[in-house]
């Protein structure tokens, strides 16, 4: 590692914003001044700036007096690569309180610093060790010595010692490789023995190749069975799939004569009603019929009147000299007279209409007559009518009972 440069702000003796301390092209320095003045402050800029230790008990003593932050700021290269290192620390307001501190790791990348911080103070002080190749106690044991603390290195146990050496001269590495070396033969012992279990399982194969070859010779004529029952399925397949196709034409066909069955239908209840006013018709045209001998005797009847009028007339002649029942007498027949008028244009009329309906009556006997064909099949409808108008009841019934039910909720 080589110190490039230093930057610190309310750092011990250094109050607010110092200018740098520039290293670039100093071999050998000396630096002089009497005691407190603030010499050894700016290795533990340093230290701290790197590792977070310093000869301090806690980092709020780092802190210039009065002072609530403070920040170092440490550049330097390791293989011709220049990093930055930015530690800051801020001093709680609270006396019993704990300061807070943020670290920042940098490289410089064409003329600017690019930030490779971890996402925890932690993981970033990691970061700069494996940069550093070096821990804070070896620092101090081999590049640094502290004052007061020249015989440390001597005074640390053995296997210390041997950890601060081995760190100056990177023996670390070749621990690594080491322990890599043993993975690695361990590794190749397990594919050895894998090797060899495959190598003795392919012996014993051999060893048993008659047998193999018979077992061969049992699984071909077992797939040649397989494949002959294979290709029997495949032709019952096929069956299938046709019986399949024509189960499908039959479906189609039964849902176009339910269809057709339910148009029928249809058309047979509009038959039935038609026949049912037919027969309403048949009935009232033969009420009139029946009325024919009536409707004569009406006639008749209009004859006798008629005579009776002319007759009348012969006898007014007769009684014009009885002028005081003369205007009685005129104004009783000419209503009598208006009365048999309108009476024989209504017989007349309804002897028409007769004659007009006698002609549509042997019209739809004839159509009755055309109808007989039907009456098994209209009987069978009607009961089938009969059922459903029964089922139909029994529902309205429910229906009311269910509508009453609800009346009762709703006044509820």
């Amino acid at each position: 590692m080589i110190p490039l440069s230093l930057r610190v702000r309310n750092f011990m003796p250094y109050r607010g914003q110092q200018p740098a301390f520039d290293f670039r092209g100093i071999h050998t320095a000396c630096i002089c001044g009497s005691n407190g003045s603030g010499k050894s402050s700016i290795i533990d800029a340093i230290t701290w700036a790197l590792w977070g230790k310093t000869r301090a008990k806690s980092d709020d003593d780092l802190i210039t007096q009065n002072e609530h932050e403070m920040d170092v700021t440490f550049d330097f290269s390791v293989s011709e690569q220049e990093y930055r290192v930015i530690r800051k620390r801020s001093r709680t307001k609270k006396s019993s309180g704990v300061g807070v501190s943020a670290l920042e790791f940098q490289l410089l990348n064409n003329g600017l610093y690019k930030t490779i911080t971890g996402d925890t103070i932690s993981n970033t002080q990691q970061q700069i060790i494996d940069t550093l190749h070096m821990e804070y106690d070896t620092f101090i044991n081999s590049a640094f010595l502290r004052q007061g603390h020249a015989g440390e290195f001597t005074r640390q146990r053995p296997n210390k010692r041997k950890e601060v050496l081995a760190g100056i001269l990177g023996l670390a590495v070749y621990d690594k490789l080491e322990e890599n070396a043993k993975n690695k033969a361990r590794h190749l012992e397990s594919e050895t023995d894998k090797l060899e279990y495959g190598i003795s399982r392919i012996e014993q194969e051999l060893d048993n190749e008659d047998t193999i070859n018979t077992e061969l010779g049992v699984a071909t004529e077992e797939l040649s069975a397989l494949l002959n029952q294979l290709t029997t399925i495949e032709i019952q397949l096929k069956d299938l799939r046709a019986r399949h196709t024509t189960l499908e034409v039959k479906n189609q066909q039964y849902t176009q004569l339910k269809q057709s069955l339910a148009q029928n239908t249809i058309e047979s209840q509009r038959w039935q009603s038609r026949l049912k006013d037919s027969t309403t018709l048949t009935a009232e045209y033969e009420n009139i019929v029946n009325q024919s001998h009536a409707i004569n005797k009406g006639f008749a009847a209009f004859s006798e009147t008629k005579k009776l009028k002319e007759e009348m007339d012969i006898i007014y002649k007769h009684i014009n000299t009885l002028n005081p029942r003369r205007h009685s007498l005129e104004k009783e027949v000419i209503q009598i007279r208006e009365r048999l008028i309108v009476r024989h244009g209504l017989l007349q009329k309804e002897i028409e209409r007769l004659a007009n309906e006698t002609s549509v009556i042997e019209h739809h006997q004839k159509e009755l007559s055309n109808l007989k064909p039907f009456e098994v099949e209209l009987k069978e409808l009607e009961e089938k009518i009969k059922r459903k108008e029964k089922v139909l009841g029994d529902n309205k019934g429910s229906q009311a009972k269910l509508n009453f039910h609800q009346q009762s909720l709703q006044q509820d």
